[in-house]
């Protein structure tokens, strides 16, 4: 570590299968909407590539490698070309974090990293971030070709394209983006990109130091079972997408965003709905009989729930169809939780505003309040529409009251009423299937206190 520095420079590193981004003799770089597994990317024609990426710690800075799985590069040429020619990176750090995989499948890793003077650690599972990063590398690559502007003639011509499109995005990693990072963020980054850079000379012929396993393809575990795909030329037309669909001639007519605007309604509705449920997914999975990753799946319309199923999840989240309008709508009264940014906006927009709701939060008056929770009233036409909780110190809690077009502020309730919605939620918390009873149970207690709000 410099003399000058407070802390050690920081860096992780990984090595996996890009989802988004293959080669096709014919269409040339090919950019997958849904990820497919590997003996199905086959069928197609796709070759995929190995994604190699760095990330500092604790800030955005990115480095990424695609290179043909047939033809891997030595970890100790990758990292020697990332350390040099990534000017964000400022060369090499103190300590490099890899995963258990990387570690196994390089024996000689550790010795070729403290020749250089870097610490070799072994991530052991704890820390959510190399994870985190891993899902953040996927997504660049997701949007790497969208900068496209030409057509590439062959594999050679693809590779250097995809090195300048890396390059572009490694620079724009290091810019503090206006509006998109907080102020110690901002300074954070600064300061890293104000460290001396160290020199790393490249190490073009450094023999191959590692053996890929089943670790590399370990996202298609999370896959759904498979299903049709077809080639679609990108509206900008220098590059083609393999999208979900037929391959049927008006499905060839239709753009890319028509495809990705087909959505099954009670998926839509019932993904909404349940981001804002009190109870644990797993909860809602287990009352269907189906794993948390076919919930998933189904919510993103790549799984297909049989008609008892769906049934069954359209009674629990209270979703009827209008007999006017032939549309799913919500029943209220329910029970609904903050647990982030997310449900807070599918709360505000698909329930406060489109039912024109007053809302209200409550304390008693006599004892304290919960010190965990807070807890909101929401009425329409003096009936309850929801009752929502949201944790006493988290952020998007204290923001709720600001996104509602109708707030009322604070009311004081009796100690009675307050203790039974408490005790209420909680029991509606625990079994996603008594939610709405629940509720409809706690406005038939409690009609007096609904009708004096006429």
């Amino acid at each position: 570590m410099d003399q000058s520095q407070s802390v050690p420079r920081i860096q992780y590193f990984f090595v996996t299968i890009a989802k988004h981004i293959f080669y096709h003799e014919r269409y040339g770089l090919v950019h997958v909407w849904d990820p497919v597994r590997l003996s199905e990317a086959k069928t197609y024609g796709l070759r995929p590539f190995f994604l190699y990426a760095l990330s500092v710690a604790h800030l955005a800075i990115r480095w990424i490698c695609l290179t043909p799985q047939d033809r891997p590069r030595a970890l100790l040429d990758v990292l020697c070309e990332a350390w040099h020619e990534g000017l964000g990176l400022r060369g090499s750090p103190d300590i490099l974090i890899v995963n258990h995989h990387l570690a196994s499948a390089s024996p000689t890793l550790a010795k070729n990293m403290a020749a250089m003077g870097v610490t070799l650690k072994v991530d052991d599972g704890q820390d959510r971030r190399p994870r985190k990063l891993q899902s953040v590398a996927q997504d660049v690559v997701f949007e790497l070709l969208w900068n496209k502007k030409e057509k590439e003639g062959n594999l050679e011509e693809a590779l250097s394209l995809l090195k300048d499109l890396s390059k572009q995005q490694h620079e724009k990693s290091c810019l503090p983006l206006q509006g998109c990072l907080s102020m110690q963020k901002t300074k954070a980054l600064r300061r890293w990109l104000d460290l001396p850079k160290r020199d790393v000379p490249l190490c073009p012929d450094a023999e191959m130091d590692w053996k890929a396993g089943d670790w590399v393809t370990r996202w298609e575990w999370d896959l759904p079972p498979k299903h049709e795909h077809f080639f679609k030329k990108n509206l900008n037309k220098t590059f083609y997408s393999l999208v979900s669909g037929s391959n049927a001639e008006d499905d060839k007519k239709r753009d890319i965003e028509d495809v990705l605007q087909t959505q099954d309604e009670l998926a839509r509705f019932s993904k909404c709905v349940s981001s804002c449920f009190p109870s644990d997914p797993r909860a809602l999975a287990a009352m269907l009989d189906i794993p948390l990753r076919h919930l998933d799946w189904f919510f993103s319309e790549k799984y297909r729930l049989d008609e008892s199923k769906r049934a069954l999840l359209a009674d629990v989240l209270s979703l009827e169809k209008d007999p006017e309008s032939g549309q799913l709508s919500f029943q209220e009264p329910y029970f609904f939780e903050v647990k982030n940014g997310r449900s807070m906006k599918d709360i505000a927009a698909f329930f406060i505003a489109k039912y024109k709701t007053k809302g209200f939060e409550i304390i008693p008056q006599k004892g304290k309040a919960d010190s965990t929770w807070r807890y909101f009233l929401f009425t329409k036409k003096a009936d309850l529409l929801m009752v929502i909780r949201g944790g006493c110190q988290a952020f998007n809690t204290k923001r709720l009251p600001n996104i509602l077009m109708d707030y009322l502020g604070v009311c004081k309730v009796s100690r009675a009423f307050y203790d039974d919605v408490v005790e209420t939620y909680s029991r509606a918390a625990c079994d996603p299937k008594v939610n709405r009873s629940e509720a409809l149970s706690f406005v038939n207690r409690n009609k007096a206190f609904f009708a004096a709000l006429r």
